[in-house]
């Protein structure tokens, strides 16, 4: 009893503080005391989760704000550790709500009183996975290690998400994680899942036709190439000029021309 009751005063505390701390956006002391939390009793879907999201949260805020002045340096190499913290705190991320979902998967009903609360921390878990892997494929900063746990994940997301439009945004991700990391076969793959759905998607249009183009220059299959520059074409003439991806598609379809 001892013992329990003073790991469950570790992790109030651990909680109150790392709460206050990311209130406070110190990233680094919200960090900690979660962590110090979940060290507490690692395996217990009573408290863990809940400290395991919360975690998870402050890690993708600290990647979030070291990008932001990261993509301001001029000295390469402060360049290059920069994004190598915020590639690895969002795969981090990714780990701490894949394992708060694990144990609450595995939860005995002594653990969890109110089913309301697993189901809760479970929605949270998977939000937070979410924007982990979306940020990954925004920032281009995507651990290839992590993207077997996107698959898993992305799917239970939608599973349970009713937004139509943020599930199709959840939909674009896998093929973005591919894209940023080269496999561009996988990533054509899971844009055309997208366009079956959404013809009309923009966004999954120029990902497939870019990634066709990477994948026909690379084998040198012409009728990729051909398909490629017939997609960017059709991207290019419905979107607007400040879409992040029309100056490159206009530039390979004249690229491609020559």
């Amino acid at each position: 009893n001892k013992k329990i009751e003073s790991e469950n005063a570790i992790i109030s505390q651990a909680l109150k503080d790392g709460n206050a701390a990311f209130n406070a956006k110190d990233w680094e002391l919200a960090i900690t005391k979660y962590t110090e939390g979940i060290a507490a009793s690692p395996n217990f879907a009573g408290s863990a989760p809940v400290l395991l999201n919360n975690k998870g949260a402050a890690l993708r805020e600290r990647a979030v704000a070291k990008f932001n002045t990261t993509v301001k340096l001029t000295d390469l190499s402060a360049k290059v550790e920069g994004y190598k913290a915020v590639k690895a705190d969002l795969g981090e991320a990714a780990d701490a709500y894949n394992r708060s979902l694990t144990l609450l998967k595995n939860a005995q009903p002594t653990e969890i009183a109110d089913p309301k609360n697993k189901e809760s921390q479970t929605a949270t878990a998977l939000n937070g996975a979410r924007d982990a892997f979306r940020l990954m494929a925004q920032t281009e900063q995507v651990d290839e290690t992590k993207i077997e746990l996107a698959k898993t994940l992305i799917p239970e997301y939608l599973a349970i998400e009713t937004d139509a439009a943020r599930k199709g945004q959840a939909q674009m991700i896998l093929g973005d994680l591919y894209r940023v990391v080269g496999d561009a076969d996988n990533a054509i793959t899971e844009y055309r899942k997208v366009l079956e759905t959404s013809p009309d998607n923009l966004d999954a249009m120029a990902g497939l036709g870019l990634s066709l183009v990477n994948a026909g220059y690379i084998s040198n299959n012409k009728e990729q190439l051909q398909e490629g520059a017939n997609i960017l074409q059709k991207f290019a003439s419905a979107a607007p000029d400040k879409h992040k991806f029309k100056a490159d598609a206009v530039g390979l379809i004249e690229n491609l021309k020559t």
